[in-house]
């Protein structure tokens, strides 16, 4: 209610381990809503000069708890699991700064590996982070430090093999064991091809297929092929601009759009 009431557009949303549900909205504030309590907390950042977050892109909840808050300008928060909120000092702030290895502090996607490691995606490049030892590692970088299409990386995912999925602003990278192995971009006379190289999100279903969404139309890539299958408004889609994807109990794909929720049958 409170969103509503105020207009404010949601950014990105999260649970975490109590089950709480995190909304960065676009008032640089990350809400927290717990729902046992019927309580709202609006979370402050210790770690600047102001007292907001700048603009949140992406929230994440990796395999041990830990909560991560991907930034426009400020780089990447990461408040442990089992702290608590309240206590501020045992938050983490990795940034160009104080990380040589990130490529840019404009935080736009998180994923992790079977291994634990986080991989993060931003607007000049891809680097892995390793919690335990908390080092950074860069692995795809704009040689230059510049916004090239190619190493602006919108969505992340990892598939079965700890391969990682990137999407760009100009065609799908998937990378091993740190190096960049295939790469998949839209072409014409291709129908086996992507759709559009502008990926606008990346998910793997429970059969272990990646689809991938773009501003032109959804994609299905198959384990075991190396081509996609196309979905768009010439076959059925209601709408070609895929914003996210989720899947349900029933293995229903659900796809927000950039008019509205699709309910997507894989079957």
């Amino acid at each position: 209610q409170f969103l509503n009431r105020d207009k404010r557009i949601v950014q990105a949303l999260a649970t975490d381990v109590q089950n709480r549900l995190w909304i960065a909205s676009d008032n640089d504030s990350i809400y927290i809503i717990d729902e046992t309590r019927r309580s709202t907390l609006k979370l402050n950042t210790p770690l600047s000069n102001t007292t907001d977050f700048e603009q949140v892109n992406t929230l994440f909840r990796s395999s041990n708890g830990d909560m991560y808050a991907g930034t426009f300008r400020k780089g990447l928060y990461i408040i442990p699991a089992g702290t608590k909120i309240a206590d501020k000092k045992n938050w983490k702030l990795l940034n160009t700064a104080l990380s040589p290895g990130l490529p840019s502090n404009n935080i736009y996607s998180l994923a992790e590996n079977t291994d634990g490691t986080i991989w993060i995606g931003t607007y000049t490049g891809l680097c892995m982070y390793r919690p335990v030892t908390g080092k950074l590692h860069p692995v795809y970088v704009s040689p230059d430090g510049s916004a090239i299409s190619d190493y602006i990386i919108r969505t992340i995912c990892t598939d079965d093999k700890n391969r990682v999925w990137c999407g760009t602003d100009n065609g799908l990278f998937v990378f091993n064991k740190g190096k960049l192995i295939k790469s998949y971009k839209s072409n014409e006379t291709d129908t086996g091809s992507l759709t559009n190289n502008r990926i606008t999100f990346l998910f793997k279903d429970s059969e272990k297929n990646i689809w991938v969404g773009t501003k032109e139309g959804l994609n299905l890539f198959k384990p075991g092929t190396d081509n996609f299958s196309r979905f768009t408004n010439k076959n059925g889609l209601p709408d070609n601009s895929i914003r996210s994807i989720l899947q349900d109990e029933k293995e229903n794909l659900w796809i927000g759009a950039s008019h509205g929720l699709i309910k997507f049958n894989i079957q």
